[in-house]
């Protein structure tokens, strides 16, 4: 693909999903810091999140259990902490996996669109940090028929924007170079209204660590922490996110 100025396509980010050791653990941390309702489907060992008791805000991850065949970061000693996957919607039929065997990029079929929620407690963006952001990139062009900007004045030196297909020229992603094989991985972003009151729920439930970190680039906000959870998974909390329309 040609790249040009304008996306052809803006690819949305469709589904988070935890892979966990625990989903239980999983399922009572986010119910309790961010009232996520977990419904586990006859005859499966996912659990399936909504925004809502009623459903109607439609699902918005899921949590599935680890399994032999997950990939290992590369440089990763030690056992596995919990982490995010993000799926993304692509215009053509999908890979199973990117060029390096990584599950971070795995698409799905069109579903929810990641920034199409308003409500507090709601997904509104997603960061990758990544060791190879040029491949990020070239595999996210080829396979979704995407253009990926760059982040702009104030953004970490190779950071990339994704904009949306529901809003015109709206991020819902960013690509960030990393190098510490430890901060590599999918970081999805959750609006709240309070990260005073976020962060005290979180320290009631459990939390492993709280961490002061910017907004993430392209992700309008009043302020933004980093929390992982008791898995060892880590979540971005940004208050007053975007509002990109109700579904």
């Amino acid at each position: 693909m040609t790249a040009s100025a304008t996306p052809t396509v803006s690819a949305p980010l469709v589904w988070v999903e935890l892979i966990s050791s625990d989903l239980q653990r999983a399922s009572t941390f986010y119910g309790a810091v961010l009232g996520w309702k977990p419904a586990s489907e006859p005859g499966t060992t996912d659990l399936v999140v909504y925004l809502d008791q009623a459903r109607m805000a439609g699902p918005i991850c899921g949590i599935r259990p680890r399994t032999p065949t997950d990939p290992r970061p590369e440089g990763w000693e030690g056992p596995l902490p919990d982490r995010w996957t993000v799926r993304l919607s692509p215009p053509r039929p999908p890979m199973a996996a990117d060029p390096a065997g990584d599950q971070l990029l795995r698409p799905r079929a069109p579903g929810p669109r990641l920034g199409r929620w308003s409500s507090p407690n709601a997904l509104c963006y997603a960061e990758l940090r990544t060791p190879d952001a040029a491949g990020a990139r070239h595999w996210m062009e080829q396979r979704l028929d995407v253009v990926l900007q760059p982040g702009g004045e104030g953004s970490e030196p190779g950071t990339l924007l994704l904009t949306s297909s529901v809003v015109s020229g709206i991020p819902v992603a960013a690509v960030v170079p990393e190098t510490d094989p430890r901060e590599v991985g999918w970081y999805p972003c959750v609006q709240v209204a309070s990260l005073e009151r976020a962060v005290s729920l979180a320290a009631q439930a459990g939390v492993g660590e709280v961490r002061e970190r910017p907004v993430p680039t392209g992700c309008p906000g009043a302020g933004a922490l980093e929390i992982t959870d008791p898995g060892g998974s880590r979540i971005i909390l940004v208050e007053h996110g975007p509002a990109h329309g109700r579904r």
